[in-house]
C-alpha cells in the first residue's frame, strides 16, 4: 500500500476517536458548525504526525453578481479545486476534485468558496461527521428572486422591437407581469428602462418623419 493511503487511514482513525468540535454558530439560524479554524487546528497536528500534505490547485472559477432583496450587490463565487494529498515519505499522491460555492457582499466570495471546497475535501476524505460544512453558513443571505436570463432577454427584446406605442405598452405589461410573478424587482426596472428607451426612439422617429414630409403634416 502506498504511504499516502496509510496516512489517510491513520488520520481517519484519529478523528473517529477524538472528533472535531464545532465552535461556529450561524448568525441568523443559530445552528452550530465547524469553522475552518476548527478543522485546521485539528488537522495541522494530525497531518504533521502522519507525514501528509494537502496541496490545492484551482482548476476553475466563476463569479456572478446578483442583488439582495434590499438591492445590495451580492457576489456568488464557484470554484473547482483539486487537492493533492501527498505523502512526505514516498511522495505518493491521492487526488480529489471538489466544488466550493459561497456568496459575499464584498470581496470575500472567492475566499469563502475556497474555504468551502477545502472543508468538503477533508470532510469527505477523512469521514468527518457533520451536518453543516460551509463557512458560508456563518451568515444567511436572502437573494432576491430572479427571472431566467433567457426569459428576461426575451421580454426586453420584445419591448425594444415594438413597432408603435401601443405595442410598446402591451409588451411592457407582459414583461412586468412576468417579473411580478417571481418578485424580480431588478427585471421590472430593466423593463421600465427598455420602455422609456423605445418610446423615445419612436418619438424621435416620428419627429424625423414629420420634418421630412412637412406637406403631409400640414394636410393632416
Amino acid at each position: 500500500m502506498k504511504h499516502v493511503h496509510t496516512a489517510i487511514k491513520n488520520v481517519v482513525k484519529a478523528i473517529s476517536v477524538e472528533g472535531i468540535a464545532k465552535s461556529g454558530q450561524n448568525a441568523e439560524d443559530g445552528y452550530s458548525f465547524r469553522t475552518i479554524d476548527d478543522i485546521l487546528e485539528k488537522l495541522s497536528t494530525l497531518l504533521a504526525d502522519h507525514d501528509l500534505l494537502i496541496l490545492p490547485t484551482v482548476i476553475e472559477r466563476e463569479s456572478v453578481e446578483r442583488r439582495t432583496a434590499t438591492g445590495m450587490a451580492l457576489f456568488f463565487a464557484t470554484v473547482r479545486v483539486r487537492y493533492d494529498f501527498t505523502s512526505t515519505i514516498d511522495e505518493s499522491v491521492a487526488s480529489v476534485e471538489v466544488y466550493g460555492e459561497a456568496m459575499d457582499t464584498a470581496d470575500k466570495a472567492t475566499n469563502k468558496a475556497m474555504t468551502a471546497a477545502y472543508k468538503v475535501a477533508v470532510t469527505q476524505t477523512f469521514c468527518i461527521a457533520t451536518k453543516h460544512n460551509l463557512d458560508a453558513d456563518a451568515t444567511t443571505h436572502n437573494a432576491a428572486a430572479r427571472m431566467t436570463e433567457q426569459e428576461r432577454t426575451k421580454h426586453e427584446r420584445a419591448i425594444l422591437a415594438a413597432p408603435n406605442a401601443k405595442a410598446v405598452t402591451n409588451a411592457h405589461k407582459l414583461a412586468v407581469a412576468a417579473a411580478v410573478r417571481v418578485a424580480d424587482a431588478e427585471a421590472r426596472t430593466a423593463f421600465n428602462e427598455a420602455k422609456k428607451k423605445r418610446t423615445a426612439e419612436l418619438a424621435e422617429s416620428k419627429g424625423s418623419s414629420t420634418e421630412q414630409n412637412p406637406a403631409e403634416a400640414t394636410t393632416k
